[in-house]
């Protein structure tokens, strides 16, 4: 499934973070944030746990990072 850039600005607002202390959380630098978040990279693996895990960290279980299939 495709990545949806549009969830990083939506767990930022959710878990009142920026992206310079979402970078912290992900062990990466804030560029790359903004990257994902224009869609101009697409997250490994790794990246996409990690925002899983920030979420569950800030109690966040409405975002969907990926866009779901059209049926």
């Amino acid at each position: 499934m495709p990545f949806r850039p549009s969830s990083i600005d939506e767990l930022l607002e959710a878990a009142g973070i920026t992206q310079v202390e979402l970078a912290q959380e992900l062990n990466t630098k804030q560029p790359s944030i903004s990257r994902l978040s224009s869609g101009t990279i697409s997250p490994t693996a790794r990246t996409i746990d990690g925002l899983y895990k920030v979420a569950a960290k800030y109690n966040i279980t409405t975002i969907n990072f990926y866009i779901p299939p059209e049926n």
